[in-house]
């Protein structure tokens, strides 16, 4: 079912890349702020852009990077939120979190083909992840490497027992 979805998916993003032109049609009112629509899929709670960034004095050097990295993330300031993992990285804190954020981060501003090179070192520490496999099938949709995504896609389905109450909870 998955892979119908992601088949599907390629074909209209392959039939619509040439269209320029908007369609005539009624106008579609918009009922989400822009600021909560940027990132398709993203969580809808945005901290206050007046928040102060969290004190880190006291941190190691790499907790502190990470901090502030995740602190951006959550603003959607990626541009700083890939300084600081790439920070938090040289200091030592190299985990699949701070790599599959990188990504994101690295995905969000266009950036597919660097944001596949963090998900497949975090696939190598863990090719059974649901998230991870998820991400580089969408990088690969992205960077129009349409087989590659479809494999991606089938391995999810084969590994996960997705049906469509995975994608919905309660």
């Amino acid at each position: 079912m998955l892979a119908a979805f992601a088949l599907g998916a390629g074909t209209t993003w392959l039939a619509m890349r040439g269209t320029t032109a908007t369609p005539p049609g009624p106008a579609i009112e918009n009922f989400i702020s822009p600021s909560v629509a940027q990132v398709p899929g993203f969580s809808q709670f945005t901290p206050p852009p007046t928040a102060e960034p969290p004190d880190v004095s006291q941190l190691a050097p790499a907790d502190a990077a990470r901090t502030l990295a995740n602190w951006n993330y959550d603003r959607q300031n990626w541009s700083h939120a890939i300084e600081h993992y790439e920070a938090a990285l040289a200091r030592g804190a190299d985990t699949p979190d701070v790599r599959t954020d990188l990504g994101n981060c690295l995905r969000f501003l266009d950036q597919p083909q660097k944001a596949l090179e963090y998900y497949l070192e975090v696939e190598k520490l863990n090719d059974q992840d649901l998230n991870t496999e998820l991400n580089i099938g969408h990088c690969y949709l992205e960077l129009e490497q349409f087989e590659e995504a479809l494999k991606c896609y089938f391995k999810v389905e084969y590994l996960f027992d997705v049906d469509e109450d995975s994608f919905n909870p309660p």
